[in-house]
């Protein structure tokens, strides 16, 4: 930009001012998101280290409940051939509906995990 304006002002080509003030303020602008980068770039480790650290607190919530729906999966009522089928039904309902939604939360935190290139916890449900 700095060399058009310089051959602009040598061959005395008519400019409308509004673009040489245009023109003038790129300078400054230019040198603020420069700063505003360094800025991010330096905020950018300590952020992902925050973020690990709550993800870390969150996978580990994660396998708390894995364990929560493992244990009601054995539930001695799943077994039982006295047992009310509708509460069986009911019960195992509710434990594949939870397992869905900690397979997604797993799923979310591989990919968290993969994007910010931090290594992977293993988040998988247990068998």
């Amino acid at each position: 930009m700095n060399a058009l304006y310089d051959l602009i002002e040598l061959y005395e080509v008519p400019t409308p001012p509004e673009d040489f003030a245009v023109y003038q303020s790129l300078g400054p602008s230019i040198t603020r998101v420069r700063n505003a980068i360094d800025k991010s770039l330096a905020e950018r480790d300590g952020n992902v280290d925050k973020f690990c650290v709550r993800l870390d607190k969150d996978i580990a919530e994660l396998s708390r409940e894995v364990k929560e729906v493992k244990q009601e999966a054995q539930n001695p009522m799943v077994l039982d051939s006295t047992s009310d089928p509708a509460k069986v039904k009911a019960l195992l309902v509710r434990l594949a509906e939870r397992i869905d939604e900690l397979e997604k939360r797993a799923f979310t935190f591989k990919s968290y995990q993969k994007n910010f290139k931090v290594s992977l916890v293993d988040v998988s449900m247990p068998s």
